[in-house]
């Protein structure tokens, strides 16, 4: 490994940080490297409520090389539940922590904190010609901060509990997800950043992803009186004037190299389904992982250069019902190639939620 692991070598013994791999866990111990030029972070939420904290691991796709904790070994302090979202824009490592309501800001490079942005319910995040774009979800805002001194420039309402968020063609796409009933995607004119116009969508939209050329927009349904779904969770295409096309139920997804990946792992059904929507034609297609899949897979992420899909998932227990998600041990994330060819395994924290390429 080739960053984090020197400065925090003395810190990481102190605190007892750990690395690991899936195929030897007494191995040694990688020393994180302060000249690191690219690699992974892998941003775990903890557990808020009970009182696990978020983690920060990072891990190089060349050399395999893993390190748990590196947010704590580096700051001495706990990165904290729920570490929601993050990115790294510039030098910088941004990470939104919704219920501390506090946007960190870390060198990219060494996973250094240097600033602390407050910011109630800080959700999701986006960055674009100098500044980061943050979902206010208590506050139904997006905020405007400056990657310069780190303020907040100005906000902009939107529709209620903003998620995710996507920037094309000078406008910025917000999910209002109403708390589960919300039906609306806000549009905000970044030259002015003022809202110029609203949405109307499918029940429960929390995320809008792009590849630059067009919007496709997440919903995670709308539940029955019985609280079962009646919509499903689905992909959808996003027109700029509002229209959706339905592509595939889905519960999580991301956007790679000419395909966006999805996972839909609806409580519901039988089966938890993999696959992808080819980019260039809007087709579906399935994707086979080679290990058979996961019985909880919690998050995925696709590497922008060669398409490598990573799968952040639950770590599983046995119960006299077969094996569950373990919702308080650490989990694990899955790396696999284009065609669904495990490559690697690494364990990570718990609720792996963001996975970041730099």
């Amino acid at each position: 490994m080739k960053n984090i692991l020197k400065i925090a070598l003395l810190a990481v013994l102190a605190l007892g940080f750990t690395a690991c791999s899936d195929d030897d866990n007494d191995s040694p111990k990688p020393v994180i490297d302060p000249n690191w030029v690219g690699g992974v972070y892998v941003v775990s939420e903890g557990s808020y409520f009970n009182k696990i904290d978020g983690d920060l691991t990072t891990y190089d796709p060349v050399a395999h090389d893993v390190a748990n904790g590196v947010f704590k070994a580096i700051n001495g302090r706990a990165l904290s539940g729920t570490a929601n979202d993050g990115l790294v824009y510039g030098t910088k490592l941004y990470i939104a922590n919704t219920d501390e309501n506090v946007v960190e800001v870390c060198e990219a490079k060494t996973a250094k904190s240097v600033k602390q942005i407050e910011l109630n319910g800080a959700r999701c995040i986006k960055a674009d010609g100098g500044y980061i774009y943050v979902t206010m979800f208590y506050e139904n805002k997006v905020a405007k901060i400056d990657t310069t001194d780190y303020e907040v420039v100005t906000t902009v309402e939107t529709g209620a509990y903003p998620e995710g968020l996507a920037v094309l063609d000078g406008k910025l796409y917000v999910a209002n997800s109403g708390y589960g009933s919300g039906n609306t995607v806000s549009v905000v004119d970044l030259a002015t950043f003022t809202a110029t116009s609203t949405l109307t969508v499918p029940t429960n939209p929390v995320d809008v992803l792009t590849d630059g050329k067009s919007l496709f927009l997440a919903c995670s349904g709308e539940y029955a009186e019985d609280w079962t779904y009646a919509v499903n969770p689905a992909i959808y295409t996003l027109a700029t004037n509002g229209t959706t096309t339905k592509l595939a139920d889905a519960t999580i997804a991301a956007i790679g190299p000419g395909r966006l990946y999805f996972i839909d792992n609806n409580y519901y059904k039988t089966e938890i389904a993999y696959g992808y929507i080819d980019l260039n034609d809007n087709t579906v297609q399935k994707f086979v992982p080679s290990n058979g899949g996961f019985v909880s897979p919690f998050s995925i992420g696709v590497n922008p250069t060669n398409g490598d899909v990573y799968i952040g998932a639950y770590s599983t227990k046995d119960t006299e019902w077969g094996p569950v998600a373990d919702y308080e041990a650490p989990g694990f994330c899955t790396r696999f190639d284009k065609t669904g060819l495990q490559i690697d395994q690494f364990k990570v924290g718990l609720n792996p939620g963001t996975i970041i390429f730099y």
